[in-house]
């Protein structure tokens, strides 16, 4: 039987999103959860509280996101931000990338018309999303309290994902503000290896039968992949450029990896070790395309660091490595797996950590405009209401929890 070789983005691309047999593509492979009711976080003590409801509501065999954990605050606080960027710029148009079962969209759109129903009226909210069954669950969810807008085309539902609906969309006439949360960790991306001082780099391919039954990690000179190699080019300018202690939020999630590489490069003194970093290739590709449209600003969310993300074995460190993972059905039990060659085919989650820094060098680079980065309690200090997520304890797990996650936004590009 025929080999194919396929870089390690467009593997991980299959994997998730391909039409027939892609973890987010099929109902009966995704393990999108939803909360069965919302917490009432105004009838909880503080942490204890928060993690037993958390428990006690925590679909079996799924996965929840923050955007569904606070729901409506959530959502709620990203229409804030909303009305605050269409004031400053005047835009009225609203683009969600990835927006799963629809319940950030639903929270965001219910707030803007109890709050600001003359914005409601006015808005024109895309939804884009790779997979046709998260698509049509996202449709079903507005129309039952957004019918009209629907109808109007005030509300659209695409199935693309980002990257193309950039790509085949004309330059948006007016300002636009994008949203990605949860999206940037399922990005594909690429896997380089290389030697002392970045030299011998290689790049990695999953070479694979044509029904993905026997797949084995295999490596290629970088440079016969050129689009690999721009991105790699660009995080050796970046790495050159950044201090080994990156992390304001929790300077200890980075100084341990430090200590550890150190020692790691002190025992293979001479050794000539070899390293692997993970790259955000398809991130970088979608800058590519959103330069395209000068009209449009960003609102992004996700983890800035995973537990493990920096390994090592041997005299071999890999960073920014990649959680797989998958629910097992009917439990709240995780199953792991060290490689993306060992779950059968679809049937994990893959996803990263986000270096922000590194983003906003690269949004800086395609996209020519300034972007800030936020801690989760920045953020919702300065876009949510005090008492929204708050607990009787005055503690606010929509705050506190999920300090590994980050918020960036960007202005008009032009």
């Amino acid at each position: 039987m025929s080999k194919t070789r396929l870089l390690y983005s467009r593997y991980m691309d299959r994997f998730l999103y391909d039409s027939a047999r892609g973890y987010f593509s099929t109902q009966q492979r995704n393990q999108l959860g939803k909360l069965p009711s919302l917490i009432d976080f105004r009838k909880l003590k503080g942490l204890g509280d928060y993690r037993a409801a958390l428990e006690e509501k925590y679909p079996d065999g799924r996965f929840l996101t923050p955007s569904e954990i606070f729901r409506p605050f959530y959502g709620m606080s990203m229409a804030q931000f909303f009305v605050e960027w269409s004031r400053g710029t005047g835009g009225s148009r609203v683009v969600e990338a990835g927006p799963g079962m629809g319940g950030q969209a639903n929270a965001f759109l219910l707030f803007l018309k109890t709050s600001y129903p003359e914005i409601y009226r006015s808005i024109s909210y895309t939804l884009v999303d790779v997979s046709p069954f998260l698509s049509r669950r996202c449709r079903e969810v507005l129309s039952e309290s957004h019918a009209a807008l629907i109808e109007r085309g005030n509300i659209k539902f695409v199935v693309s994902d980002i990257e193309g609906f950039l790509k085949n969309s004309s330059p948006f006439g007016e300002k636009t503000l994008l949203m990605m949360f949860e999206v940037l960790d399922n990005m594909p991306h690429d896997r380089v290896e290389f030697g002392p001082g970045f030299s011998d780099p290689r790049v990695t391919l999953v070479e694979t039968d044509p029904d993905f039954s026997h797949r084995e990690l295999v490596l290629e000179p970088l440079k016969d992949h050129p689009a690999v190699s721009e991105l790699f080019e660009a995080w050796k300018e970046y790495y050159h450029s950044q201090p080994i202690f990156k992390n304001k939020l929790n300077p200890f999630e980075n100084l341990f990896p430090a200590l550890r590489r150190a020692a790691h490069r002190v025992q293979n003194l001479g050794r000539s070790p070899r390293s692997a970093v993970y790259l955000p290739t398809h991130f970088h590709c979608f800058l590519k395309a959103a330069s395209r449209h000068p009209n449009l600003s960003h609102l992004m969310s996700d983890f800035s660091w995973l537990p493990g993300d920096v390994r090592y074995s041997g005299r071999f460190e890999e960073n920014n490595a990649p959680i797989i993972s998958t629910k097992v059905e009917g439990q709240k039990k995780f199953v792991d797996f060290a490689s993306v060659c060992e779950p059968e085919f679809g049937t994990a989650d893959i996803f990263f950590g986000t270096d922000f820094e590194f983003a906003q060098f690269l949004i800086k680079k395609a996209l020519k405009v300034s972007s800030l980065s936020l801690s989760p309690r920045e953020f919702f200090d300065r876009f949510a209401q005090n008492d929204w997520g708050l607990t009787k304890s005055s503690f606010n797990p929509m705050k506190a929890d999920f300090s590994n996650t980050q918020y960036l936004f960007t202005k008009i590009t032009r």
